[in-house]
């Protein structure tokens, strides 16, 4: 899809769940593509058509949803806070883009993250090694990104409970070890400082992420939001360092 919609493909790289210990029952396939220059109206409608049919839809079940973010190579090389983030597809925006909104530029803290992360455990599929591509994300725009995303991902907690409480666990990760890692290592790792509740609220969302159990997250959602509480309080913490 992206060799085929983009005329100036400079890399393409595959990062998250499949670089960092393997994909699970629920990951979707995260790839970045830096681009020669900022899509045109043609080539955005081109790869959204064509990633439509590319994704698995979520919870469907086959084939693998796919996260498709694309950058500009000046934006990659020089980018800056938030990133402007040139394009992005996900099935979370499936039923909008059916309704004809196709993704457009946005500034977006969060894409600090994520050209760091492509950096440092990147695969490459196509064109050039990601150091080669991607500048070095100083941690300043780090602990910017995860203060700018927090907000807007404790707000998604009703719903995704789960996914917001890992996400929670692999942010403190970063911010204590200066690294990255698979969402249920970070939340391993997180259980040794939360209240003895909290971590076996994280232990459930860690052993549904591998596959392992079901759970029925709109009862457990009172415990959710205090360990998502609990969490939260100590990210805050460790920003005003």
């Amino acid at each position: 899809a992206l060799k085929s919609a983009l005329t100036d493909l400079r890399g393409a790289y595959l990062y998250g769940s499949a670089t960092l210990g393997g994909l699970h029952v629920d990951s979707d396939v995260d790839v970045l593509a830096i681009s020669g220059a900022p899509l045109t109206g043609s080539e955005r409608s081109m790869l959204t058509e064509r990633l439509l049919t590319a994704s698995g839809k979520l919870g469907a079940g086959g084939v693998r949803p796919l996260e498709v973010t694309v950058m500009s190579a000046a934006e990659a090389l020089s980018p800056g806070y938030p990133p402007l983030r040139d394009y992005q597809y996900g099935e979370w925006l499936r039923a909008g883009i059916e309704q004809g909104r196709i993704p457009q530029p946005q500034h977006d803290p969060d894409a600090a993250i994520l050209l760091w992360q492509v950096r440092i455990s990147g695969v490459t599929l196509l064109g050039a090694p990601p150091c080669d591509t991607i500048a070095p994300t100083p941690e300043s725009a780090i602990r910017r990104a995860i203060g700018g995303a927090l907000p807007d991902l404790m707000g998604y907690l009703k719903g995704d409970e789960r996914n917001v409480l890992l996400t929670l666990a692999r942010m403190l990760y970063t911010l204590r070890e200066r690294g990255i890692c698979a969402k249920d290592t970070a939340a391993e790792w997180l259980k040794a400082f939360l209240a003895p509740d909290d971590a076996a609220i994280i232990e459930l969302a860690r052993q549904e992420y591998l596959g392992r159990a079901r759970h029925d997250w709109r009862a457990l959602y009172p415990d959710a939001a205090r360990a998502a509480q609990a969490m939260h309080a100590l990210i805050l913490s460790e920003l005003t360092r």
